[in-house]
């Protein structure tokens, strides 16, 4: 298998775990011996079964959409900084940064863009591209939890496959400008004690400490610093691996989102 180059900055999984083979195999009527309207998604590595689907279901494997994607990020200069499994391999998540373009929102304080493309074996999504950015004064991951800073593909031939490149373009040209409109509003923004006290109510309870005595000693109520405190914990200390992080990393996006455009 084809080694991939991966910086490895987060808690994850080796590339090529998430590039295991998978097929579909019809069921059969246990009684007739008649074909169903449902197959099987397999991990034929494993023999696992992955999925139970209908037959109308379109299979996308990972392998054949992470070569796609791979190939265009890095014609853009980017590469791929981690990859995440979830679900016993239902769901697969790759996150591509985007290093030579670089966005300064304050003096010496940079970020880059960044996307993350999703693949689920169960139905539960299609193939999604989310963008967000990552700050280079602290490695911190930055989730944009918007639905505009979203977009699902239906998949349903190999045409829209091989345009996958005009997809990433676009998903990357659309972060630039995101980052720079909404963290740019986060700068302008002071925040009172209440909103920092909703802030620290989002996470588990384990976690509220660890981001009170983080705030304490930034000693900031500017809603970009605080907001940056936050994805410090969830990208440094609690487990990135762990879907439940994925969504607080939204939920924190929304929230400050909110509580920002409260001021205008």
């Amino acid at each position: 298998m084809e080694q991939h180059e991966v910086v490895e900055r987060q808690n994850g999984v080796e590339v090529e775990a998430t590039l295991f083979p998978v097929e579909e195999y019809v069921i059969k009527h246990p009684i007739t011996g008649d074909f169903t309207k449902h197959k099987q998604i397999i991990n034929t590595e494993t023999n696992d079964v992955i999925s139970v689907m209908t037959t109308d279901y379109k299979l996308v494997p990972n392998a054949t959409l992470f070569n796609e994607i791979l190939k265009a990020v890095e014609k853009m200069g980017g590469i791929l900084t981690h990859s995440y499994l979830y679900a016993n391999g239902a769901r697969t998540m790759w996150n591509f940064e985007f290093p030579d373009i670089k966005i300064e929102l304050r003096s010496e304080d940079w970020v880059s863009p960044t996307i993350e493309v999703w693949n689920s074996y169960d139905g539960s999504m299609k193939v999604t591209f989310r963008y967000g950015a990552f700050r280079l004064v602290c490695s911190n991951g930055l989730t944009i939890g918007s639905s505009n800073a979203e977009k699902q593909l239906h998949l349903d031939s190999n045409d829209k496959l091989n345009d996958i490149s005009n997809y990433v373009e676009t998903m990357v040209e659309n972060a630039t400008t995101y980052i720079q409109e909404e963290f740019g509003i986060m700068i302008d923004t002071e925040f009172t004690m209440k909103d920092v006290g909703e802030l620290v109510d989002l996470f588990p309870k384990k976690y509220q400490p660890e981001v009170t005595n983080r705030l304490v000693r930034d000693d900031s109520m500017n809603a970009w610093i605080v907001y940056n405190v936050c994805t410090e914990v969830t990208t440094h200390v609690m487990d990135r691996a762990n879907e439940s992080t994925k969504r607080l990393e939204a939920v924190i996006f929304n929230k400050v989102k909110q509580l920002t455009t409260n001021r205008f």
